[in-house]
């Protein structure tokens, strides 16, 4: 993910300072085409801040050597970017300069996001637990209870007689292993692993069914997928798991 490597103040104490240290810039804000072709690098710019500490321009002042990172650096920092504005001798607001870099780093190629639901599942105040490695989560709360409502059937069936289950998603490169499972998540109920190949500008090309085993799991997840974008892939082809898992009480 995008992360803020240093903050250089060009004005010790009087220019403009960035009201977030990040300036806006969040993980989902990777160009795809960079995350495709595995692109990182570290972009340096300035950016003209008004009295108002509103960002009025921004310019690249050393490139990371891939066109997009240094665009979408300037893109964000002008859009999302607020400041405490520069004063003068007198305390007074005015217009500075501020300039700083920016580290594109990509995700992990091994990630993945596990859901505990504590059952009995109450759908109007679910219990969680979230553990994830290089797939961020904006909202904790929503995505617990959309693991609910999704899997209302599968928790009715296992909620007599297990303490909690778990629902996994992980995703690593095609020609490499990675063994997520925790003992604490209990034993293995289902799982379906399926690989899929993506183009340069993130478009699903194909997907196959690689194993698929356990409760109510189907061969049928690749159909229909068609050519369907997913700009957050920077695999070009990946394998994906989809695994439940289930503590006995």
């Amino acid at each position: 993910m995008p992360t803020l490597l240093a903050l250089l103040l060009l004005s010790a104490g009087a220019g403009p300072t960035p009201l977030d240290p990040s300036l806006g810039i969040a993980p989902g804000d990777y160009p795809p085409d960079a995350m495709a072709a595995r692109r990182e690098g570290v972009v340096h710019f300035s950016v003209d801040v008004d009295a108002a500490g509103m960002p009025a321009a921004c310019a690249v002042t050393g490139s990371s050597g891939v066109d997009s990172l240094d665009a979408r650096t300037c893109e964000v920092v002008k859009a999302r970017g607020r400041f405490r504005p520069a004063v003068d001798a007198q305390g007074r607001p005015v217009p500075g300069t501020f300039a700083s870099r920016v580290g594109w780093k990509l995700p992990p190629s091994a990630s993945y996001r596990a859901v505990t639901v504590f059952l009995p599942a109450d759908p109007a105040a679910p219990r969680c637990e979230i553990e994830t490695e290089g797939m961020p989560v904006a909202d904790r709360e929503a995505l617990c209870a959309e693991t609910v409502r999704a899997n209302a059937e599968t928790l009715r069936v296992f909620g007599h007689s297990y303490r909690h289950v778990t629902f996994f998603h992980g995703e690593f490169e095609a020609d490499g292993h990675a063994d997520f499972r925790k003992a604490e998540w209990g034993s293995q109920l289902s799982r379906l692993l399926t690989e899929r190949g993506y183009t340069d500008d993130a478009e699903i090309r194909h997907c196959r069914v690689v194993r698929s085993e356990g409760y109510a799991v189907g061969s049928e997840v690749c159909d229909g997928i068609g050519r369907h974008r997913d700009p957050r892939r920077a695999l070009r082809t990946a394998m994906i798991e989809d695994s439940i898992y289930g503590r006995l009480r």
